[in-house]
This record gives structure tokens, sequence and C-alpha cells, in this order.
């Protein structure tokens, strides 16, 4: 205010937005009080209130939802007596139209409340929709010959940088019902030439590990070998002793996961 306005604190509420800290609502708050300024004031109880009066069946914090509460307060300010209706909203929200056990009997807005006419103030304003997160699915090769499980060194990057875990298969997986079924024999057929000749085979039953941003379902196939090929060529490619998967760096799901099947 110093630097900006020379040390005059603006009444414009458009200026106080402008402030570091002062938001919208907060700006017009101040306004009204402090100078009388015709502003719209939209927190979190008045959102409240104006969900619940009119009826808005939608999510308060949705752009769009927003943009028209914020026009439908600007088109309700008064002529006159800004500083009695602004606190007035304020307190509306804070005191009576809580967002639990709202106190209706004492409202005075009680008679035009489409969410008291209706029965919906406990489903009023309406909760933020929870976010759906990503689903991806990987086919895990678990490959075991002789005591010891093929791993595989993973990129420094993305996800489990740097960490060993189970080759994963480029081809596909069909779920029929809760048991997966893989439809891709060329693709495991491929994928395990290199490391040796597959004996037996067995779809495990799928994991879900959830990240922040997604979760992966992974379905583990168990191989057996009848003979084993030399790894020369597959840099990045490790037998591990069955014995040493408890201290191995390994993602915690893929850990688990190895542990039990050889408990079993």
């Amino acid at each position: 205010v110093v630097m900006e306005y020379d040390g005059v604190f603006p009444s414009d509420p458009l200026l106080l937005a402008d402030l570091p800290g002062i938001g919208r609502s907060t700006a017009a708050a101040i306004s009204a009080f402090s100078s009388g300024t015709r502003a719209a004031i939209m927190d979190g109880n008045v959102k409240r209130v104006f969900a619940r009066v009119f009826g808005i069946d939608a999510y308060p914090g949705e752009k769009k939802v927003e943009e028209a509460m914020w026009r439908r307060a600007e088109a309700l300010l008064p002529e006159t007596g800004i500083e009695s209706y602004t606190q007035g909203l304020m307190d509306l929200g804070a005191t009576l139209c809580t967002r639990s056990s709202p106190d209706c009997g004492r409202c005075p807005l009680q008679p035009r409340c489409v969410a008291y006419a209706t029965g919906r103030t406990k489903e009023l304003p309406v909760r933020k929709p929870k976010k759906t997160s990503p689903e991806k699915h990987a086919v895990m090769l678990v490959v075991v010959d002789n005591g010891q499980v093929l791993l595989q060194q993973r990129p420094g990057a993305g996800i489990w940088g740097g960490l060993l875990s189970l080759p994963e298969l480029d081809g596909h997986v069909l779920l029929d019902g809760e048991l997966p079924r893989l439809i891709d024999q060329p693709a495991l057929t491929r994928a395990v030439a290199p490391f040796g000749e597959i004996e037996t085979q067995e779809l495990l039953l799928p994991i879900v590990h959830v990240f922040t941003h997604y979760k992966l379902h992974i379905v583990p196939c168990r191989l057996t070998l009848s003979r084993r090929h030399q790894m020369a060529a597959e840099a990045g490619y490790v037998w591990l002793d069955g014995d040493k998967v408890a201290d191995a760096p390994l993602p915690a799901p893929i850990k688990k996961l190895l542990l039990d099947l050889l408990d079993r």
C-alpha cells in the first residue's frame, strides 16, 4: 500500500484484490465495510447459503457454477445498507446455515429456501466430486528356475526408478471375472525366449498398487523353465537367489508378491 498507493488504503475492490493475500471476496468485504462500496462477497459460507436457498444442484467450486453464483451475488446487492447486508450474509452462513445441522427454524430465508422445501439441506451444497484415478495394467513375469527368480533393472527415471523389478510383458491380458486369462501367447514366448524355454505357466490373481496419480493393476504370470539360456547379451537382467529377495532393492508390492510365492 505504501509503495503502490502512497500509503492511502484503496477503496476499489479491484485494487484491493491485486494486493498480496487478498482475494476477490475478501477485497469486496474490506471495501464494503471501510468505504461502503457496493461489492459482492462469495466466501465458503455464502456459497453454502446460495446453494441451499436457490437449490444450486452442482459443485460450487466448479468454475462455471462459481461464476454464476458471483453474478447472482452481484445482482442481489442492495442500493443502500451494504455494510449490514454483507455482515448479515456472512453471519447467516456462519451461525444458522451451517454445514451440518443448520438451524432452519430460525433462518429468515427459510420460506424461500429450495433446499428446505425439498428436504435437501444435507445434500446441498454438492460435495466436491471424487477424482477418479487413471488405471493402468501390467503383466509381470515371475520366471523361476532352480530357486532363483529373474529380475530386471528399471530405468533411473519414472516409477520405481533404479530398482530391480519383474520383467513386463508387452502383451494383453483378458480378465474373465476375477481370473486373468492370457490372450497373447506369442508375446509371452518371445519375452521369455532370451532366458530359456517355458515349461509351465500360471496366471496369478491380479494385485493393485495405488500411486499418487493412478492405480496400477499387476497381473503376475508365474513361469518355470525346462532349460535356461545364458544371458551374456541381456544387460540389465539378473537371476536372484530366492533367499535374497527380502533384502533386495525391490518395489514393495513386487517384494511382497515374491515373498508370498516363495513361502508357498
